[in-house]
């Protein structure tokens, strides 16, 4: 990641909302109207489940939960993996966050399993580190939400194909389960596996209707994002991609190909070893798939790789971007070329 590009993520995300990666010593629950229920590193898992007298684990916590409520997490580390196995309805998600006014890490295995439909995880700190090197997040139900987090697994990896990625949505085979409707917002995926071209940031492996908007995709080992094989109609806009091994690919297998995939208003900059929008089709060639109005500059080999095979490439600044290191929430000047395609605050 360039010098300015480093600046501008470290002061920008700081002024944003987001857990600290370094929370580990509880603090003191008080109950909210905003939690139903409340776990502490410091809790017991044969308590109530208050404020006053907190589980102990997040896997205890989101089991307890039914359709609109919302588990709360005091401040410090969850050392543990978690699968979430039932989620809510329509309207009313099971929501999993860090307590208000707290921030808590969950480090470990992060799953949301078929048929965990309708859930949210919103202000909390996801670590994907585990004993199993397997992706974390892992999606394989419908409407799961991620707004306002950090993810990241700090390089975790490398002795196996993609042993660090972060963000898995979905599952290709139909053995797992396709992710519907993911929604990643606001949030900062980030330092996801070594280099050896498997280790993403956002890999939208079985997925339909995936959005991702709004955030900030950094230095992980490979690609920002993977649309392979089998990425069906995603969103992608509005989001800072920025010092990662490549920026975003659209690709399919010898009898998948991702298709109906819009890219647009981002800034990609910085990727450092390939293109920063890039191409690999094996088998069928994906078709509606567009590439326009973003912010690209400085791939190590390219910028948008040609002939344009599956996909569309049409009025992209081909530019660099104008970072500031002041406080300004975008972390792009404004006024400057580029500004308009910078994450968007809430609301």
């Amino acid at each position: 990641m360039s010098a300015a590009i480093a600046v501008a993520v470290g002061v920008v995300l700081a002024t944003r909302v987001f857990p600290s990666a370094g929370a580990t010593t509880p603090a003191k629950l008080v109950a909210s109207p905003v939690c139903t229920r409340y776990a502490s590193p410091t809790g017991n898992d044969a308590a109530r489940g208050t404020a006053a007298h907190p589980l102990a684990t997040v896997q205890r916590l989101v089991n307890t939960l039914r359709p609109g409520q919302t588990g709360c997490l005091a401040a410090g580390q969850f050392a543990q993996d978690v699968t979430i196995r039932h989620g809510g309805t329509t309207g009313k998600p099971i929501t999993l966050r860090s307590a208000p006014g707290m921030s808590a890490v969950v480090r470990g295995r992060f799953w949301v399993a078929q048929g965990a439909d309708w859930v949210t995880v919103t202000h909390l700190q996801l670590d994907g580190r585990n004993d199993h090197l397997l992706p974390s997040p892992t999606v394989n139900a419908d409407h799961a939400t991620f707004t306002y987090v950090a993810v990241t697994n700090h390089h975790m990896g490398g002795q196996n194909d993609g042993d660090g990625i972060c963000f898995n949505l979905g599952d290709s085979t139909g053995q797992y389960g396709i992710a519907r409707y993911t929604r990643i917002a606001h949030s900062r995926i980030f330092s996801c596996g070594g280099s050896d071209n498997h280790n993403h940031g956002i890999y939208v492996e079985g997925a339909d209707h995936t959005t991702i908007v709004d955030n900030w995709i950094y230095d992980n080992g490979d690609r920002g994002i993977q649309l392979y094989p089998d990425a069906q109609n995603t969103l992608i806009e509005y989001n800072i991609i920025a010092g990662n091994g490549e920026g975003v690919i659209f690709s399919g297998d010898e009898s998948h190909a991702s298709s109906n995939n819009v890219l647009q208003y981002n800034t990609i900059v910085d990727s450092t070893i390939r293109d920063n929008v890039e191409y690999w089709w094996p088998g069928p060639v994906g078709t509606g798939n567009v590439v326009a109005h973003n912010c690209i500059f400085g791939g190590r080999k390219g910028n948008i790789l040609q002939a344009q095979i599956g996909y569309t490439a049409t009025d992209n600044l081909i530019v660099a971007p104008a970072f500031t290191s002041s406080s300004q929430p975008s972390g792009i000047k404004p006024g400057t070329r580029c500004a308009a395609f910078a994450p968007r605050p809430a609301g």
